[in-house]
């Protein structure tokens, strides 16, 4: 399972790069959409693969709340691809240009609101003080989004409320995602810190010289601590790439090669990096 998945990556990437040589020589056309669209089923599979080798591993023995968790994940997916999917169509039918837009970005708004969904089920509602921040600085961003976007020669237009809102909502999922990475490790050097301090204890030598049974298991690391780690880091990348689509989109950037570039290597790290976390979670 694991070559299968490593063969679609590098598929992947190959049309990645292709999508990106079309879209820098010709712009936006059909090929182009075909293209993407191509690279999105591959990035489903993937996710679709992760979720087999994910069953593979745990010998086919599934708890409720898992199986609530990877259907929230591919979900996620699908939303992203089909959102993906509107933006490009928009460039190639004008008549609905506005339309296809606005369904986009609330496709991937909802995608996000997914994974808010997964980070939250992960959550150790002991560090909610991290929500709230998350909160905080997610309508902070939105606000200024609103208020000083077009001072950076970024105009949305008629887009500008719900893009500001998709923007809170981007944010929040980012410095969530980082917030349950942190917590999990903060979670386990407190366990560790305190069996340590518990073993060292002269009472707990005294109760294992009485009786060897009474040894305290060493806390152990939370399993999903690496596919927090790997949406952490897609959700970075969502921040980079989007924060380099609105000067395409809405500034006077458009298609300039390094901007393309960036925008969609930045993206599709993130797309593989949401497949892969669900392997682990």
């Amino acid at each position: 399972m694991t070559a299968i998945i490593s063969i679609l990556t590098v598929l992947t990437w190959v049309l990645a790069c292709w999508f990106m040589l079309v879209r820098i020589e010709s712009g936006h056309t059909g090929k182009d959409v075909h293209i993407k669209t191509v690279v999105a089923a591959c990035i489903l599979a993937i996710g679709v693969l992760s979720d087999v080798q994910w069953l593979m591993l745990r010998d086919g023995e599934l708890l409720r709340g898992e199986q609530i968790l990877h259907v929230l994940g591919m979900l996620g997916l699908i939303l992203y691809a089909l959102g993906d999917i509107r933006l490009g169509q928009a460039h190639i039918d004008k008549s609905k240009k506005i339309s296809y837009r606005r369904q986009g970005i609330i496709l991937f708004a909802l995608g996000h609101l997914m994974f808010i969904a997964v980070i939250l089920s992960l959550y150790d509602m002991t560090y909610k003080k991290y929500i709230f921040a998350a909160a905080a600085v997610a309508v902070v961003v939105a606000l200024l989004t609103a208020l000083f976007a077009r001072r950076m020669n970024i105009h949305f237009g008629r887009y500008t409320a719900l893009i500001s809102v998709y923007i809170g909502i981007l944010v929040f999922t980012a410095v969530l995602a980082w917030a349950l990475w942190h917590s999990m490790g903060e979670a386990y050097d407190t366990a560790l810190a305190a069996y340590q301090e518990t073993i060292a204890s002269p009472e707990y030598q005294e109760a294992i010289a009485a009786d060897p049974a009474a040894v305290i298991a060493a806390p152990v690391m939370n399993p999903a601590l690496g596919s927090a780690d790997a949406i952490r880091a897609a959700f970075l990348a969502f921040v980079i790439s989007d924060a380099s689509l609105a000067p395409m989109y809405f500034g006077k950037v458009g298609g300039k090669p390094h901007y393309v570039i960036f925008n969609h290597v930045s993206y599709y790290m993130a797309q593989l990096l949401l497949a892969y976390s669900l392997i682990i979670f």
